[in-house]
């Protein structure tokens, strides 16, 4: 990976030789895991990206959905009703989806906070 770059903080420039990561445990056992770089001269995290139990459940919900819509689309049932059921997994598909962006900017703020 070594990559260098600038800090915003202190405006110096290091090596990214590596992204750390810190597991956290949230209320009723979610897991959260950031994964961030940090500033070796004034020690700034920056956040790569989050990972949580519960988005995780989100996404293989969104997939089962995708799943859905694949299914019925191979399926014999009237086209009428073909519609009606594509339409609902999409709607609950994007419903999953904006549940998961929530989810993610409220964790990316919570690290910011640390």
């Amino acid at each position: 990976m070594n990559q260098k770059t600038k800090c915003d903080e202190c405006e110096k420039t290091f090596m990214i030789t590596r992204i750390k990561k810190e597991n956290v445990g949230l209320n009723k056992g979610e897991r959260v895991v950031f994964y961030y770089i940090q500033c070796p001269h004034c020690k700034k995290k920056y956040l790569s990206h989050v990972e949580s139990t519960k988005v995780k459940r989100l996404i293989e919900k969104v997939k089962k959905r995708q799943n859905n819509i694949k299914l019925t689309i191979k399926s014999k049932i009237p086209s009428e009703e073909k519609e009606k059921l594509i339409s609902k997994n999409r709607d609950e598909i994007k419903e999953l989806q904006t549940e998961a962006r929530v989810i993610q900017e409220d964790l990316k703020s919570r690290f910011a906070l640390r």
